[in-house]
This record gives structure tokens, sequence and C-alpha cells, in this order.
């Protein structure tokens, strides 16, 4: 009886420690950044903006894919629009890596996802159609137009 139970205890020991190599084994972090890597989770793209990615926490060198993901498209399975390498450096980090230009994208919200080895992170942003410049055109047309039409009018009053 007292065999049977020394190796429970042992199993129960051995999975304990299994479950911690596994968890630690996936400590890295990742997200998305602009062309300086200086912002931490930029989470909002214009449409034509570039998302760059930032990553810590990983093994040194080690060799990593990454996928962007449309998440909020219609039906199964959501579109990979880009996709690609990348390789950690000496201290488990990558910063300011070009991921994905949005040019043409539709609007609505995306994930980039980054798998080494077993271990897969991942960070979501939005991208927001960019409908401001026609309506920036107008605008500013419509505002020359007015200011033409009161220098006019102050250079008939003299």
């Amino acid at each position: 009886m007292k065999s049977k139970q020394l190796i429970g205890i042992l199993a129960m020991v051995l999975l304990v420690f299994s479950a911690a190599a596994v968890y630690a084994a996936c400590t890295g972090s990742v997200w998305t950044t602009d062309e300086l890597g200086g912002v931490q989770d930029k989470n909002l793209y214009a449409t034509g903006e570039t998302v760059y990615l930032n990553a810590a926490g990983f093994d040194a060198d080690a060799e990593c894919t990454y996928e962007v993901i449309h998440v909020s498209a219609p039906g199964n399975p959501k579109p990979v629009v880009a996709s690609g390498d990348v390789v950690m450096d000496g201290s488990g980090a990558i910063d300011a890596y070009l991921i994905w230009d949005t040019t043409g994208a539709a609007g609505g919200e995306y994930k980039v996802e980054v798998t080494c080895g077993t271990c897969k992170k991942s960070d979501n942003f939005r991208v927001e159609e960019n409908q401001v410049p026609e309506f920036g055109l107008i605008a500013g047309l419509a505002a020359l137009g007015v200011a033409g039409a009161g220098y006019l009018g102050m250079r008939k009053r003299r």
C-alpha cells in the first residue's frame, strides 16, 4: 500500500513540475507600435498607416512566425492579411519590426499572432477606413471660397 502512495505522490510531483516547465516556456509578450518602436500598444491605425511590432521576453535568437488576421471579417476561417518570419535578437526581443502596410485594408478588428515553437502570443488592434480626405478637400475648398469672397468684399469698401 505504501508503495502505491509513494508512486502516486511522485506522479503528482512530476505533473506539477511538467506543468510549470510548460508554463515557464511561454513568457514572451508582443505589442503593436509605431515606426520608432516608442509607442506601446498602438491599437488604432488609419487605412494607409504601417503596423510595426515589438516583442520581448522570448528565447534569444528564437526563430518565430507572425500572422496578421482580420478577426472582424465575416465567415470562418478568418483571413490572414499578412504573414512572415522574424528572428528575435540576442535578448529575445524585436523592436519596430514592420509587419503590415494597411493601404487598401478593410476597417475593423485585427490581431497579430507571433508563434515561437510552442509559444503563441498575440495583440489586437483596429484599422479605421480613412474617409477624412474627401471631407477635408471639400471643407478646404469651401473655406478658401469664403476667405476669397471676404477679401474681395473688403477691397470694395476701400
